[in-house]
């Protein structure tokens, strides 16, 4: 389901959207809902013939792409007539979906394939396939798609986490680049300016929830923000809002707070965590399941539950 989280005065939601409930691979074994976004902006003259693939001033855009874990592949829908145009095969358990901002190309993330599906959008067909070495997650990529940043937890898995960074041009991992010494990266998003990107993680030697603030232009982390006294971090979201102005995380509580879900919202000015939502009911919070809307009013997101939020 979709959950309203925060709703800061009346509107509606007017991006298109897509839910699909995924099988997340780990000890645990739940489900997690993941959160198809709208590829395209709708605009622009429709052509007049059918194509394969979803490109601007064609007859196919908009066009959503949502990962379908259980059956490796992708699935392409025409958001004007809400029908699968295209399934593209991708590599194992596929999750994270982004598109490029100049919409030639999708990344997805393939949890237990540790690779990278590069799809064509003018095809509709991979033509290339990135691998990583940890478990990646969901992907951001670069205002001027350069860079995509990859969230790869380690922590369900049992093994190391990374966040790796893929040189788009010629889709490889530059190797000097990996973040190491991250604890859990979840998810991760990218600033407007392109100057950070934001990453849902543990804090080392805490085991709190906390956000990493990464230097776009060096790669590394600048500083590391503490969520309260959240405790152990659950798969969790993070977006940012158009602006850039503030970044929300959801995290689940420690102590007499445990197994509440909650979001916190940062200052991306000073980097301080400044409010704590909790979420009503049982809702747990979900990796793959975050949206702001363009006018900032509303974030969106999945969780794998039936609560409804506040």
């Amino acid at each position: 389901m979709l959950t309203e989280i925060l709703r800061f005065c009346a509107s509606k939601l007017t991006l298109a959207n897509a839910l699909v409930a995924t099988p997340c691979p780990g000890a645990r074994g739940r489900m997690r809902l993941l959160l198809g976004l709208v590829a395209f902006a709708s605009g622009g003259a429709l052509a007049a013939a059918q194509t394969a693939g979803c490109v601007p001033n064609t007859a196919n855009y908009p066009c959503v792409y949502v990962a379908n874990a259980n059956s490796n592949n992708v699935s392409v829908i025409n958001a004007t007539t809400n029908s699968v145009i295209a399934t593209i095969p991708v590599g194992t358990s596929p999750e994270g979906v982004v598109v490029t901002p100049d919409n030639s190309s999708v990344y997805v993330a393939n949890t237990l394939g540790k690779s990278v599906s590069v799809i064509d959008t003018t095809t509709n067909t991979v033509t290339a396939t990135v691998l990583l070495q940890g478990f990646p997650s969901q992907i951001a990529i670069t205002p001027d798609g350069a860079f995509a940043y990859v969230a790869e937890p380690g922590t369900g898995f049992e093994f190391n986490s990374f966040i790796e960074v893929i040189d788009t041009k010629i889709n490889q991992v530059v190797s000097a680049d990996t973040l190491t010494g991250l604890t859990n990266p979840t998810a991760v998003v990218i600033s407007p300016s392109g100057a950070f990107a934001y990453a849902a993680d543990t804090c080392l030697g805490t085991n709190s929830a906390c956000v990493e603030v990464i230097d776009t232009s060096t790669h590394q982390v600048r500083t590391s923000i503490t969520i309260g006294s959240s405790g152990t971090f659950e798969p969790a979201s993070i977006a940012i809002t158009p602006d850039g102005s503030r970044v929300y995380v959801s995290h689940v509580g420690a102590g007499q707070a445990s197994g509440f879900t909650y979001v916190d919202v940062i200052d991306t000015s000073t980097n301080n965590d400044f409010l704590n939502y909790r979420i009503a009911g049982d809702a747990l919070p979900s990796d793959v399941g975050f949206t702001i809307t363009a006018d900032s009013r509303f974030l969106f997101a999945a969780t794998p539950t039936t609560s409804t939020g506040t």
